[in-house]
């Protein structure tokens, strides 16, 4: 976005970067699990492969729309309230780092 670019095309361009990693990953992981599943666990696999990737284009597809009309307030409030949450968890013992 400091270059100019629209937020929606940032995001756009952002969600194009992220494919090749999340397709190897997803591939690396197949190729590891596949010597455990069986027959049905193949298809529950395949079933949940499916079903994510039409819930995450249709997630990407709702926000891309929802930065062509609004701006990333939202999410920078969000990120800072989340991270001032978990630096308190953080430093009262709650969670450890």
């Amino acid at each position: 976005m400091f270059a100019g670019i629209k937020r929606d095309a940032a995001a756009r361009f952002s969600f194009l970067l992220s494919i090749p990693a999340i397709a190897a990953s997803g591939l690396l992981e197949m190729k590891e699990a596949i010597h455990f599943l069986d027959r049905i666990g193949t298809a529950s696999l395949i079933a949940g492969t499916i079903a994510a990737a039409i819930v995450g284009y249709l997630s990407i597809a709702f926000l891309l729309n929802y930065l062509r009309r609004r701006t990333m307030s939202v999410f920078i409030v969000y990120r800072l309230v989340t991270g001032i949450w978990i630096l308190a968890l953080v430093y009262s013992g709650t969670i450890k780092p």
